[in-house]
């Protein structure tokens, strides 16, 4: 796992008497965003050479009570329960790869390709893929619908391992695997795949639904029921009311009230697909608060990885 390579890289760099926060080390890798990831990945096992204990949150606070006192043997001030004069003892000074970096370098030449017009004339069969998870390991259900009669036309289930964390906005990285697998899979191909994570409604307008449009070449809709950032411009108070979700000025996505629900869900074009299209399938799906297809995968997905896991 690359990922996790040079995670550990980073923290044994860090020198005896010396720490460095998790924020720190999310940078030297590529994105402060993976802090988070670099929290929970540092609270699983390692080898026990691994100076895990190096690593302190922004305020000098450490995961566990005897990493402070490891600190304190090796030299550090210690005072209520975190390293006092954090910034004195701070290492910034990393040797890194920063793959992450590299990532959204790739990612933002993805974003150069997505098309937004519509690469279809009829939709006859829509897709819904979702991947569940457990650990390291994934659970990917894919449904193939005829959206005329509503029809079961094919399903699918594949579980594997996942090699990449999951880092906010870098989605594509851990699911796009999984996704590609069972698409092949597929003796249908989709006119249009609904994918459980953003289109272009991403910092960078590359959101899995789109990077996975690129990849399978294929027309893809993103739904998904989290809001990952804009603002609605009005508030969709009736069951199919919709409100475009703005940010930095740009029409990203689409608020839909699909249900009785006073929570929306949130559409957005993926790849060779209009903005309209998508919002107006995704209307159209919506006997639930999820479009049916996602919906269905969904439902797959959880119940594969509950029977594979107990």
């Amino acid at each position: 796992m690359r990922f996790r390579k040079e995670l550990s890289a980073m923290v044994e760099q860090i020198p005896e008497g010396m720490v460095s926060t998790y924020g720190d080390i999310a940078r030297a890798i590529g994105d402060v965003v993976a802090s988070r990831t670099i929290y929970s990945l540092l609270q699983e096992e390692w080898d026990g050479g691994l100076p895990i204990h190096r690593v302190v949150t922004s305020r000098g606070e450490a995961a566990l009570s005897r990493y402070l006192q490891m600190l304190k043997e090796e030299g550090v001030p210690v005072e209520n329960r975190k390293v006092r004069n954090l910034k004195d003892h701070l290492f910034k000074d990393f040797k890194s790869e920063r793959i992450l970096a590299k990532l959204r370098e790739k990612q933002e030449e993805l974003a150069s390709k997505v098309s937004l017009e519509d690469g279809f004339k009829r939709v006859r069969t829509v897709g819904g893929i979702d991947v569940a998870y457990k650990g390291d390991s994934a659970f990917a259900a894919c449904v193939i619908l005829d959206v005329e009669k509503m029809k079961l036309v094919e399903e699918r289930r594949l579980s594997g391992k996942v090699t990449f964390p999951y880092v906010s906005t870098y989605l594509s990285y851990r699911e796009l695997p999984m996704i590609k697998k069972i698409f092949k899979r597929l003796k249908t191909k989709p006119d249009v795949l609904m994918i459980d994570g953003n289109g272009i409604l991403h910092p960078r307008r590359i959101g899995i639904a789109s990077h996975a449009g690129l990849e399978l070449n294929v027309p893809t809709i993103g739904v998904t029921k989290r809001l990952l950032l804009g603002k609605l411009g009005k508030t969709p108070k009736k069951i199919g009311d919709f409100s475009s979700i703005i940010h930095e000025g740009c029409v990203l996505g689409m608020a839909l009230k699909s249900s009785k629900s006073d929570r929306y869900v949130f559409v957005s074009p993926g790849h060779m697909i209009s903005m309209k299209s998508a919002l107006d399938l995704s209307r159209k799906l919506c006997f639930h608060r999820i479009p049916e297809p996602t919906r269905r995968a969904h439902r797959m997905a959880t119940e594969l990885r509950n029977k594979r896991t107990g």
